[in-house]
């Protein structure tokens, strides 16, 4: 017989380096669900970019890992990612029928949305690997840690500390007018986070994997800068932590004494945040905390959102008005006799049902509901567990903030819900992992992570000489040189050609080209952004192509949509009559008047 052989150095090296376990795997992506949250950088003109440009890229880097596991033998795909995948088809359908203004947007939409698809099969194809309490154990941990350490920032802020750890600490807003807001550059995403965090202790402490004096002491710290961040969507997710717990206690009888007590002290701690929360809107002792009895500001833009969203979908209602074209039509619908108070210009609904029925119409509502519902009945079916808390937890936090608000237009959040909904499934499809698919698999990855890291460097070009000016010329002739060959080399391949035109036209057309050529261009960059610029630029421009009527009518339209600039477009425009009145002249006169006699008084910033 003979004797076996001995692996080589070679194959030592190989396993070193190629793992058979998915611990390097669950590692990433619970970098990818906690460290985007406490990135400190937030600059124009996009402050979300750094922490959603981490989350895809540890997202891209997740998937890798899955991917070079030796032992892993299996890629699983849950129902939930059909969600995603269906989506696309939708805007894909849109992009051929002319919706999009810019062939980029709908790129950058497919690739955010094959991402989440890819997620979610992550996470399916972990729990099989790892088991889904070990999953959720070391999930919960990564995103308590993010928590927790947001929180402490937060507090740093409200204590005007912050300038002591600058670099990383975010700045914060005015304190007598705003609520505190961590590394995430808005209340009510840092709110969702904290609550987030709190789901996580709760899990922990009921499955004995954390002490209950630690989850009080994490609790009280979290529970305290969600008072502090202002948010009103706090109660809604202390109430829904409370009902999870109270679940627990219920299902509880029949186990150990020290798991019941455990319960019991979850149940009790967030009812008493919840009774704080309240006491705390009966005596406001801080600029915070008053934010909390603010209902009409809560109210009142977003019933203002909806009820434009609603009259989007009734004017198109199979396909919607268009994925970029919310706040385009939004300024058209805008008009005194039916918006009282003008709360100004959004790109989203604030509600993700509503959203979608006006943007994708009822083709993208169904394509995403139908898959949600199904995951949510399959959910339910599961018997209910500790690990079930936490996955419901997650989900429904991120649901509730999604009725509000527009968390999962950032990657950040939507990588989560994605990773969530994906190992909480239990319809799943497996699909064979053999050398082709992990070779395919590997250079889809590494593909995304260059490009990832192309538009960084896009981003921190446009950063650099559009807004911080760090790579300014002194020379100024060479500044406009540069300027233009960004603007050119953004415009032939980057997610941020749209962008580039709409800080830098004047890089994008001469002076002498014609004005039907100017006309056309504005209006492409005004339906991809209404800014104020573009929209009163979009009536001179109309003037000078002696389009008065529609001139006068555009004006009308950017003047409601934006009062507190109107009064310096009107300058800028008896300027220019004063130069030209036979071209500019009656526009000027229509804005005099139309600023006296109709300008609405009354709107909210």
């Amino acid at each position: 017989m003979a004797r076996p052989q001995q692996p080589s150095a070679a194959t030592h090296a190989a396993r070193h380096f190629w793992p058979s376990t998915n611990a390097s795997a669950t590692a990433i992506l619970g970098l990818m669900v906690s460290l985007p949250f406490v990135v400190p950088l937030h600059t124009l003109p996009i402050p979300s970019f750094q922490s959603e440009w981490l989350a895809m890229v540890l997202g891209c880097l997740g998937l890798m890992s899955i991917a070079l596991q030796r032992n892993q033998r299996q890629f699983w795909v849950p129902g939930i990612a059909g969600a995603p995948l269906a989506l696309i088809a939708v805007a894909l359908l849109q992009w051929a029928l002319g919706m999009f203004t810019y062939g980029a947007t709908a790129f950058t939409l497919t690739m955010i949305l094959l991402w989440a698809a890819l997620i979610a099969a992550a996470g399916q194809t972990l729990v099989h690997a790892v088991g889904e309490r070990s999953l959720t154990t070391r999930l919960a941990w990564f995103l308590l840690a993010g928590g927790l350490l947001n929180a402490l920032f937060g507090l740093l802020q409200y204590l005007e500390l912050w300038q002591a750890f600058r670099g990383w600490v975010s700045a914060p807003l005015d304190l007598t007018k705003f609520g505190i807001y961590g590394n995430l550059a808005q209340e009510n995403h840092f709110a969702t986070h904290l609550s987030l965090s709190l789901v996580s202790a709760s899990y922990l402490c009921y499955s004995s994997q954390m002490k209950v004096r630690w989850f009080v002491s994490a609790s009280v710290l979290c529970v305290l800068a969600l008072a502090l961040s202002g948010s009103r969507s706090s109660f809604l997710y202390l109430a829904w932590i409370v009902a999870l717990s109270l679940r627990l206690v219920d299902r509880g009888s029949q186990k150990p004494n020290y798991k019941r007590l455990a319960s019991w002290a979850i149940a009790a701690v967030m009812t008493l945040a919840l009774l704080v929360s309240i006491a705390l809107l009966v005596l406001p002792s801080s600029p915070q905390l008053q934010r909390l009895l603010t209902f009409s500001s809560a109210f009142g833009p977003r019933m203002t959102l909806w009820q434009h969203a609603i009259t989007m979908f009734l004017e198109q209602p199979l396909l919607g008005v268009g994925f970029d074209a919310f706040a385009y039509r939004l300024v058209g619908q805008l008009h005194p006799s039916t918006d009282p108070i003008v709360w100004g210009v959004d790109h989203y609904a604030h509600n993700l049902i509503l959203q979608l029925l006006a943007v994708a119409g009822l083709c993208g509502l169904l394509v995403v509901a139908w898959p949600l519902l199904a995951l949510l009945r399959r959910m339910l079916a599961v018997p209910y567990s500790v690990e079930r808390l936490w996955s419901w937890g997650v989900v429904g936090i991120l649901l509730i903030h999604s009725m509000l608000e527009q968390p999962l237009f950032y990657s950040y959040f939507l990588g989560l819900a994605a990773l969530v909904a994906g190992l909480s499934d239990t319809k799943a499809r497996a699909l064979s992992l053999g050398t082709k698919t992990r070779a395919v698999v590997v250079a889809a990855c590494a593909v995304a992570l260059l490009f990832l890291l192309k538009t960084a460097n896009d981003y921190d070009n446009i950063e650099g000489h559009f807004y911080s000016g760090r790579y300014a010329s002194p020379n100024k002739d060479h500044q406009t040189v540069a300027e233009r060959e960004l603007v050119q080399n953004l415009r032939q391949f980057s997610i941020f050609s749209p962008l580039a035109e709409l800080i830098a036209p004047e890089h994008v057309l001469s002076a002498s080209a014609s004005v039907q050529e100017k006309v056309a261009f504005n209006e492409r960059v005004m339906r991809y952004a209404p800014v104020a610029e573009i929209e009163f630029r979009h009536a001179a421009l109309l003037a000078e192509d002696s389009r008065m009527a529609e001139a006068t009518k555009q004006f009308a339209r950017a003047a409601f949509a934006y009062p507190h600039d109107a009064e310096h477009y009107l300058t800028r425009f008896k300027a220019l009559a004063a130069s030209d009145p036979a071209t500019y002249g009656p526009l000027a006169e229509f804005a005099t008047e139309w600023m006296r006699t109709r300008i609405h008084p009354y709107h909210k910033p």
